[in-house]
C-alpha cells in the first residue's frame, strides 16, 4: 500500500527595515509570499517570526524554535535581504541554521493567472 510522505515542516521570517505606516501592508505582503511558497512546495506552515529594524532578535527566536521542536526543515524569507543587507552576516545566519539542518529559502512569487493564456480573436481577425 502507498504511504504518503511526511509534509515537511517550515518557518517563516518577515522584517522590515524600518517603522512606517506601510509597514504592515510590508509585512503582510512577505507573509502571503512566503504562505503562498510553502503551499505550493506542500510544506506545513508551523510559525512566523516578525520584527521591526536590524535583524537579531526574533530571528535568534527562530533558531531557538528550531532548536528546541528539532522537526523545522526550512525557514522561508520573502527574500534573502530580510536576513541582512551584509552579506557576511547574511552568510552566518545560512550557516547558523544549517547546524540545526534548517536550510533558509528564498519564497518564489507564484502567481495566478486568471486571463487566458490565448486571447480570443476578434470578429475581424476570424
Amino acid at each position: 500500500m502507498f504511504e504518503e510522505p511526511e509534509q515537511l515542516r517550515a518557518i517563516g521570517y518577515y522584517r522590515v527595515a524600518c517603522v512606517g505606516q506601510d509597514s504592515k501592508k510590508r509585512v503582510f505582503a512577505q507573509e502571503d509570499k512566503v504562505a503562498r511558497h510553502m503551499a505550493m512546495q506542500d510544506l506545513e506552515y508551523v510559525k512566523g517570526f516578525f520584527e521591526e529594524g536590524q535583524p537579531g532578535s526574533a530571528l535568534m527566536d527562530a533558531y531557538d524554535y528550531c532548536e528546541e521542536q528539532n522537526d523545522i526543515t526550512y525557514l522561508v524569507v520573502s527574500d534573502f535581504t530580510r536576513l541582512s543587507r551584509d552579506l557576511s552576516v547574511c552568510k552566518a545566519w545560512i550557516a547558523k541554521f544549517l547546524e540545526l539542518g534548517v536550510e533558509i529559502v528564498e519564497a518564489h512569487d507564484y502567481k495566478v493567472n486568471l486571463l487566458p493564456s490565448v486571447p480570443e480573436k476578434s470578429k475581424a481577425q476570424r
